[in-house]
């Protein structure tokens, strides 16, 4: 990609550091070799870990499909010794990341070396619409020119706080009808409004369960199915979406139990959820491999798709959590190759892109001088170590990119990593290029050169 475009609606974009001198294609390993050479053992079946053995056996086994391509002269005759080369352009798999308004000018130039879809924290929550909506579908059309979906976060979110201001006044007269009305014009305003992939419909429940309380139980499937009837893109994915479950610290492990029986009610009510949002904010490290799995598992009854939305890794003092760069980066590796290796997971999404400059408030903690270290992008575009271990494994680890010959029948088979590629044969001078599409099943192709 070529990352030096400026943006034609956006003011032109100054930098400390230039990007043409920042390695992102996941080549950049210093300070990570520990975690390459793990990652090494385990892709070659000679790691001791087995939490890592079994990975990547399901990484083999979903996220991969075998690649058939014969090659024949005009004649209809197999041509030995062509030189073929596979080159990964793209991932069908999602690597998401969410931005601010405010700062996303400053990451625009480099970004589309992260992710392949983009999200906003606070721009599409309806709190916010005077503040922030306006600035909102420049950055969709930028998303769009650059081939990255765009997903919203998030159409409800049902706690008082978090209600606009004009709805306030609802949580003293605990009027049901106006409260009721008030939610759903708010759907009805934003869901035609925003052209995205996906919807957050419903956030955070478990905490904020007042409104939907006074209200009924019904609304939560009513708020689903408004929302599908409403959606700009008909083939949007409306999710529900729940902190603290996969990634849930031992005295909220109850909660992977709540929401389980949540997504029930809503599925028994006539919601239309098409997929599961798990926010996967860790803040202890006491949660290993093993118990990501074992927690996703519990959800597999459901058999829809998870989005493992609000990636990161967070220094929170109420845990005494604050882990090093460098353990920072193993925990990033640990938890992406689970989540990666779930049949059931399509979806990664960094909550924090950039780190800024000063830390923001964790868990009501107020904000301190440290600079941000949650994020997989320093504000000077260089690369922390967490974000040298996102691009590796998206562009080295899991990006399939082979030369190959072609056999005596003309063939040449391998396994690739699901998503579009670049084919290019050459033989004795001549040249054929294609675009192919390597999905779940075996591609098997031919061509005559």
């Amino acid at each position: 990609m070529n990352i030096t475009r400026t943006l034609p609606f956006l003011p032109l974009l100054v930098v400390a550091v230039s990007a043409q001198a920042q390695k992102y294609d996941g080549s950049d390993t210093l300070g990570i070799e520990q975690i390459v050479t793990s990652l090494a053992q385990q892709k070659r079946g000679i790691s001791q870990e087995t939490w890592r053995q079994e990975a990547q056996v399901r990484i083999e086994k979903y996220r991969k499909s075998l690649i058939n391509i014969n090659i024949t002269d005009k004649n209809g005759q197999p041509i030995s010794g062509a030189q073929v080369q596979l080159k990964q352009l793209s991932h069908d798999f999602t690597f998401g990341g969410v931005v601010t308004t405010r700062d996303f000018q400053h990451q625009a130039e480099v970004l589309p070396n992260f992710i392949n879809q983009l999200g906003f924290n606070n721009a599409l929550k309806y709190k916010h619409k005077e503040r922030l909506s306006g600035q909102v579908q420049p950055i969709i059309d930028w998303a769009h020119q650059h081939d990255i979906s765009v997903r919203g976060h998030c159409l409800v979110y049902p706690g008082w706080i978090f209600l606009h201001q004009d709805a306030k006044h609802l949580q003293q007269t605990k009027n049901v009808s106006q409260l009721k009305a008030y939610l759903s014009a708010q759907i009805n305003d934003y869901a035609p409004k925003w052209d995205v992939v996906e919807w957050d419909v419903m956030n955070e429940t478990l905490d904020n369960f007042e409104i939907p309380d006074l209200i009924g139980r019904q609304v939560k499937a009513d708020w689903f199915k408004q929302a599908k009837s409403m959606v700009k893109n008909p083939d949007a994915r409306l999710l529900i979406n729940e902190n603290r479950v996969i990634s849930a610290p031992p005295e909220y492990v109850d909660r992977i139990e709540l929401y389980r029986e949540e997504i029930k009610e809503v599925l028994a009510d006539g919601g239309p959820i098409d997929a599961i949002g798990m926010q996967s904010r860790f803040r202890v490290d006491s949660i290993t491999p093993q118990m990501v799995y074992q927690r996703l598992e519990k959800f597999s009854e459901f058999n829809l798709p998870i989005v493992a939305t609000e990636f990161e890794i967070v220094n929170t003092p109420k845990y005494q959590f604050k882990p090093t760069a460098l353990r920072r980066a193993q925990m990033t590796e640990e938890y992406m190759q689970v989540l990666f290796s779930h049949p059931n997971v399509d979806s990664i999404i960094a909550w924090t892109v950039l780190n800024g400059l000063k830390s923001r408030s964790s868990m009501h903690d107020k904000l301190s001088n440290e600079k941000e270290t949650r994020g997989i992008l320093n504000w000077d575009l260089s690369l922390p170590l967490n974000g040298k271990v996102w691009l590796y494994l998206i562009k080295q680890q899991w990006s399939t990119n082979e030369s190959r010959s072609s056999d005596n029948k003309g063939n040449i088979q391998l396994k690739g990593f699901h998503g579009e590629y670049q084919l290019t044969i050459k033989y004795q001078g001549k040249e054929l290029q294609q675009q192919l599409h390597l999905g779940k099943e075996p591609l098997v192709t031919s061509y005559t050169i």
